[in-house]
């Protein structure tokens, strides 16, 4: 027998695609205008009577989603709505998002954006909390031959996954790291 869902549930295959796709069309239905192609950040800008302009911006990352404004009301309104459709839980000022520790100033205009408790999370999680950094992980001069692996087929799964997680985490940390920078 088949049987054919009605609505997807989290952790499915295919329950992302449906997520997007339907936040997608929500944006698009409330006027928002997707920014990168990726369908992850959307802007919203309305012309006020005064000649000045509104703008709202949101980026999403799966179910969680961070909002950018200079107009209250257009925040307020864009919370309403939202929670007309969706069931919203907020936990007031951005303090973290997606591992990010977020410190804004309002007085200076600045926004520092760190991940040092999300690296020293992946180095405990990979046994490397003790590592001393090096110049160069390997020794100068090392020259590595097809034998130094083991044959294909043979690796255990379960180091290719936890190799697989550790550089994963490193990526994320690569991309998403400039230093302790304020923008």
């Amino acid at each position: 027998k088949v049987l054919r869902c009605l609505k997807y549930q989290y952790g499915l295959k295919n329950s992302a695609l449906a997520w997007n796709e339907h936040l997608n069309a929500w944006m698009a239905r409330h006027g928002y205008s997707n920014v990168d192609g990726d369908c992850v950040t959307f802007m919203k800008s309305v012309r006020k009577e005064d000649g000045t302009s509104s703008k709202i911006i949101i980026g999403m990352h799966v179910d969680d989603g961070i909002v950018a404004t200079n107009d209250v009301k257009m925040y307020d309104q864009l919370i309403a709505e939202l929670q007309e459709d969706f069931k919203l839980s907020s936990y007031g000022k951005l303090e973290w998002y997606l591992g990010c520790k977020i410190e804004q100033d309002l007085d200076k205009g600045t926004v520092t954006i760190t991940q040092g408790k999300y690296a020293r999370d992946v180095l405990a999680r990979f046994h490397m909390a003790e590592a001393k950094p090096v110049s160069t992980p390997s020794e100068p001069g090392q020259h590595l031959r097809g034998d130094d692996c083991p044959p294909r087929g043979s690796a255990d799964p379960e180091v290719i996954r936890n190799y697989q997680a550790c550089i994963g985490s490193l990526m994320y940390l690569a991309v998403m790291t400039r230093g302790d920078c304020a923008y």
